[in-house]
């Protein structure tokens, strides 16, 4: 009987010490949440706070980041004098319309500068940090003026990156075709060129596609100055 009662005591503080121990335990989980939610709502408070001053947000970055791709394009409504289908190579933006690859290249030169400025704006820490998915390296970009989460400043390195690559198809593209989109030399090879689509087209629709494309990386361009201004501006503000 005295060996019963003696396991029974032993069974009920193991208990007790079992059920002490799962409520530290889930004490400290809550903590962690509490912790968690805490960072994400400085964060939210911080990117308030940058665009109240006069920041920016970085998604309106992402909107002015441009793409250019290379289709092969056959006309429909021409050909050349031994009677063969007239065929060009053009630069098209991502809505389909073509752009004069001179303007192209000014639009992606601006947004490149553009880019590298917000990355350098927030700053190496804040990108290690973001890239750990600390909610703080968020935060602090905000503070800097910068309003974006930690998988956005990934996202821009990841254009500003893409960036470089647009920049070696267009020098590509000039070097190899004319100012029309024909070949320039005889032995040209199409197998190195990156095409991205063919398709037929008449010369009145490639003309008009021209004119809306390079209005389109015209209005771009703008937008990618006002928000080099903005931030440039911070740097003035902040000495």
């Amino acid at each position: 009987m005295r060996k019963m009662n003696h396991f029974l005591v032993k069974s009920v503080a193991l208990a007790m010490v079992c059920s002490f121990s799962m409520a530290i335990s889930a004490q400290g989980f809550l903590k962690k949440v509490q912790k968690g939610a805490s960072k994400a709502a400085e964060v939210v408070q911080s990117s308030s706070d940058a665009s109240s001053q006069g920041g920016i947000n970085i998604k309106d970055v992402f909107k002015v980041m441009p793409s250019f791709t290379i289709n092969k394009v056959t006309l429909t409504d021409k050909n050349n004098s031994d009677g063969t289908p007239i065929v060009k190579y053009l630069l098209f933006d991502e809505n389909g319309n073509q752009c004069d690859v001179n303007i192209a290249k000014k639009y992606k030169t601006e947004a490149y500068t553009l880019a590298g400025l917000v990355i350098a704006k927030v700053g190496a820490t804040t990108y290690v940090g973001a890239k750990n998915g600390g909610v703080k390296g968020a935060a602090a970009g905000a503070g800097a003026g910068i309003v974006c989460s930690a998988g956005e400043l990934l996202q821009l390195k990841s254009d500003y990156n893409k960036l470089k690559e647009l920049d070696n198809l267009l020098s590509n593209y000039q070097e190899t075709f004319t100012a029309e989109g024909t070949p320039k030399s005889a032995k040209f090879d199409e197998s190195k060129i990156k095409i991205a689509d063919s398709i037929s087209s008449t010369s009145k629709d490639i003309k008009a596609s021209l004119s809306k494309g390079n209005a389109s990386a015209d209005e771009a361009i703008k937008n990618v100055d006002s928000l080099l201004a903005t931030v440039q501006n911070m740097d003035k503000t902040n000495k």
